[in-house]
């Protein structure tokens, strides 16, 4: 989550080249006193005057002086208000500028809601995401609520900035930051949900976008997790369910349904395609045998993958493959080999690979037999002949 601080310097900048202006009323009746923008005396400002005539369209002449061509013609609403207002606005001004220094502790936890508020909103070219760790929401509801008793009390009226340039930077908008913590409570249980979400949300795209890779491939293997996805989904949320226990204390949420039915979903299309693709797969038996090293992975199917079937089996080298370091000394040799198995609650037969390697201990010796990896892991789905 990205944090930062705005700094006094750079707020007392922004709030003193911020426009002294307010929206002004539709309409002025002749004979009233006002102020209005113009450079009648020199640099533009604000001066008084009088609605001498109403042109319509919400333009007015206005004079500001007793000389025979004190006036101006076509001055909008934008450029006339109420007198008084400089004052008004400058006090504002002051109160904000005042407001964000004093609140400046509970920023952080102002712009971890942002999104829930309002999800067009940014601080700078940023934007915050709600906390994922249970003791970041402990402060954060702590921060807020203090926040929120100092906006009803010292600032209590205080406004945005109705001409300010920085529309949706929560930066510059105070009065935002006291809605926020005002609305603490209604937004708690949205902003745990977007957490989870970040959390969850590259997950989530990780196993469609895999998803989608096995309905474009034109030999699909799928791995141990995506098969219980796909052929056991009820496991499977179990499984992942009990995984993210972590991010689902931390943030307090549970996974939406949402999440599991968009899975769910893919993973039908993916078993469709299985059972229209593996019928038509034939196992092509390896050229080679080695019986030490195919009773060696026969045992370790039948104590890694409760109830597999091993129908064929055999290894795609007849000799051990020497791997070497950088300077030429050996480091471990492997055979590959290859299996047709059948794996409970699946409903076809499966093509797996397998490596197993020695690891070399010195004059020309190696030692035990063991797997690279687990037996299963993944397989392509095809008939069992």
């Amino acid at each position: 989550m990205k944090r930062f601080w705005l700094k006094s310097l750079f707020l007392s900048l922004v709030l003193a080249v911020s426009s002294l202006t307010v929206l002004a009323q539709d309409s002025y009746r002749v004979g009233e006193k006002v102020e209005f923008e113009c450079n009648c005396f020199g640099p533009t400002q604000w001066v008084k005057g009088t609605i001498e005539e109403d042109q319509g369209g919400n333009t007015y002449r206005v004079r500001f002086g007793n000389g025979r061509y004190d006036y101006q013609n076509g001055v909008g609403t934008t450029r006339i208000r109420k007198p008084g207002q400089t004052a008004k606005i400058a006090n504002q001004n002051a109160l904000r500028y005042q407001f964000l220094d004093e609140a400046a502790p509970y920023r952080e936890s102002v712009f971890s809601l942002m999104m829930v508020h309002d999800e067009n909103l940014r601080v700078g070219n940023n934007k915050y995401t709600p906390p994922v760790r249970a003791e970041d929401w402990k402060k954060t509801m702590s921060d807020l609520a203090a926040l929120d008793n100092l906006c009803k009390t010292k600032y209590a009226g205080m406004t945005n900035d109705p001409n300010s340039v920085w529309k949706d930077d929560l930066g510059h908008l105070p009065a935002t930051w006291c809605e926020i913590a005002a609305r603490r409570a209604e937004y708690e249980q949205g902003a745990r949900g977007l957490a989870l979400s970040f959390q969850i949300g590259p997950t989530k795209q990780m196993y469609l976008s895999k998803m989608n890779e096995i309905l474009n491939d034109s030999e699909p293997v799928l791995s141990d997790d995506y098969q219980l996805l796909v052929f056991e989904p009820a496991k499977w949320r179990v499984d992942f369910t009990n995984k993210s226990q972590t991010a689902q204390k931390g943030t307090g949420a549970k996974l939406p349904e949402s999440f599991f039915r968009e899975l769910e979903a893919k993973a039908a299309e993916v078993k469709e395609f299985i059972d229209q693709d593996a019928p038509g797969r034939t196992f092509k038996m390896p050229p080679y045998k080695d019986a030490t090293v195919e009773n060696f992975v026969r045992g370790r199917y039948a104590t890694g993958l409760k109830g597999v079937q091993i129908i064929k089996m055999g290894m795609d080298y007849t000799t051990w493959k020497i791997w070497k370091n950088s300077l030429g000394i050996p480091t471990h040799q492997t055979k590959r080999g290859r299996a047709l198995v059948k794996v409970p609650n699946r409903p076809f037969c499966q093509e797996q690979e397998f490596v197993v390697e020695k690891v070399y201990t010195g004059g020309g010796r190696y030692g035990t037999m063991k797997l690279q990896g687990n037996v299963g892991g993944a397989g392509m789905f095809m008939s069992c002949n």
